[in-house]
């Protein structure tokens, strides 16, 4: 997922960031352009919000009540721009962002476009998107292809940091939901989950390569002897699930195998290829605990 940080760093010809520089790393789902109450009916968390003061829906007072309101929606962002640059944006809705820690992005009136700006900010997620998926597929192609070499495995490693000589773990995150009224909106939750679980792993110290699955959520990652890269993974899952988006509507249990040594694709899938949605575990395999703090004793099915 995008921040705000990557908008930054577009270096927008008239945009400038003037408060909230604390909150650069919030995740940027996609833009949304304000127009008419309710906000949320018209908005999903991580938006970006675009607002314009033209002295007739919003007036400067009128903004800043507006990014209040939408920062408890959970908003990424806020970028104004005022109609003719006739006057400063307030010490207050200045001040405001910095408490809030909401990046707050000054837009010039003259020379620089809303659309510009959209079309910018969805061109750099679509690109996000695709190297996810790129990493995604080569994951899946490691765990349950038909047709992997030695070759294509050395060059995993090569791209992506982890090493097949030394034992490495497989985990699997199922989130489990709670539905509302619109099931749409219920999507948008979801996604914005999926895509924040996946920028909380990407900045994980051990770098854990990330696979989206149907439902479910595929790590792969260096079996280290402290187990420091679970313990770490427990914390994101417990940061995730704490946080005022998720809480109380999805919460993730994690589910961990046993270590894979040596010819690292040929062990795990028992020295053939094997389809993941036809894989069954029964009660007579191994089977081990991992204590998790938030989330209680975690059941590891090993294949």
């Amino acid at each position: 997922m995008i921040t705000c940080q990557d908008i930054l760093e577009l270096q927008l010809d008239g945009v400038e960031l003037i408060a909230g520089e604390k909150g650069l790393a919030r995740p940027v789902t996609w833009t949304y352009m304000m127009q008419t109450r309710p906000f949320e009916e018209h908005m999903n968390q991580g938006n970006f919000a675009l607002c314009v003061a033209d002295y007739v829906r919003f007036d400067l007072e009128e903004a800043g009540k507006a990014m209040e309101e939408l920062y408890g929606l959970g908003i990424s962002g806020f970028g104004i721009s005022i109609t003719d640059d006739k006057e400063p944006v307030p010490k207050e809705m200045i001040d405001k962002a910095n408490e809030r820690k909401l990046p707050l992005f000054y837009i010039r009136w003259e020379g620089a476009s809303f659309v510009d700006i959209a079309q910018s900010v969805g061109k750099i997620i679509l690109e996000y998107e695709m190297q996810n998926k790129r990493m995604g597929d080569y994951l899946y192609n490691l765990l349950f292809g038909y047709d992997i070499n030695d070759r294509y495995i050395e060059k995993i490693s090569q791209q992506f940091g982890i090493n097949f000589t030394t034992p490495c773990r497989v985990g699997i995150i199922v989130a489990d939901r709670k539905y509302g009224i619109n099931l749409e909106q219920d999507e948008h939750i979801y996604e914005y989950y999926a895509n924040y679980l996946n920028q909380e792993v990407m900045a994980m110290e051990g770098k854990p390569m990330f696979l989206r699955f149907l439902n479910k959520f595929v790590l792969l990652f260096e079996a280290k002897k402290d187990k420091s890269i679970e313990h770490e993974l427990e914390k994101v899952l417990q940061k995730i699930d704490a946080s005022p988006q998720f809480h109380g509507t999805i919460r993730s249990t994690c589910i961990l195998g046993v270590h894979q040594s040596g010819r690292f694709r040929h062990q795990l899938s028992g020295g053939k290829a094997s389809d993941p949605q036809k894989r069954h575990t029964s009660k007579s395999q191994a089977q081990e605990s991992f204590k998790c703090n938030s989330h209680g004793d975690l059941s590891v099915s090993v294949q």
